[in-house]
């Protein structure tokens, strides 16, 4: 089986493929109606197996979103974005936000699965929401704020409040790539470069005539 885990050191070959087998049946089925014995099967392990590293299949999903956050948050989806928000001597916003734009569809085209599991429990599971908020958002609002703060003093952009500012570029971006990555077939984009600068155009001057108001 291809896995995602297969840097991660600190877990077991059948730690590794239970979480591989469980975000496969958890994107098909859904959390509550994908059973350990499913997981088990996709896994080819012993369902007693299971148990033996995750006591119920809460501590599965526990366990995948620790994953997430560990090795994709950590060490791959973060970093890059800290990296593209703090080394900006000699780029201007507009290519900032490309080069995020590009470097979130690449994170999400490999990680996607797994995304797509966690983002849909969240919304059930609170303490699942607070990993979240405690490993990411925490981790991701003083990066956006040092950035945005730093572009308004360069006079690039207009002062709001750092949490709105971060909303509309967060916001509109996940949009972007929930309708690459699900509405594909409903909403197809035909040509990804000019669609990215129309969501930068978006995000950097709104949609409003100022001539008018």
């Amino acid at each position: 089986m291809d896995t995602f885990y297969t840097d991660i050191d600190d877990l077991s070959e059948k730690e590794k493929l239970i979480l591989e087998a469980a975000c496969k049946i958890f994107s098909a089925k859904g959390f509550s109606a994908a059973t350990t014995n499913e997981i088990a099967k996709e896994a080819g392990v012993a369902e007693g197996t299971i148990f033996r590293y995750f006591k119920t299949k809460k501590d599965i999903l526990r366990g995948l979103f620790i994953q997430i956050a560990n090795i994709i948050v950590d060490k791959m989806v973060l970093p890059s974005l800290e990296k593209i928000l703090t080394d900006t001597s000699r780029k201007n916003t507009r290519e900032i936000i490309r080069e995020i734009i590009a470097d979130r569809i690449k994170a999400v085209d490999v990680y996607f699965p797994m995304m797509k599991v966690v983002i849909s429990e969240i919304l059930f599971h609170e303490d699942i929401r607070a990993l979240f908020v405690d490993k990411i958002v925490n981790r991701l609002i003083p990066v956006f704020d040092e950035f945005y703060l730093r572009k308004v003093a360069e006079g690039e952009l207009r002062p709001v409040k750092t949490n709105s500012a971060m909303r509309a570029f967060v916001g509109n971006i996940m949009i972007f790539i929930i309708q690459k990555n699900v509405f594909a077939d409903k909403l197809p984009i035909d040509d990804l470069d000019e669609e990215i600068e129309s969501l930068i155009d978006v995000l950097l001057f709104g949609i409003s005539n100022h001539t008018k108001y």
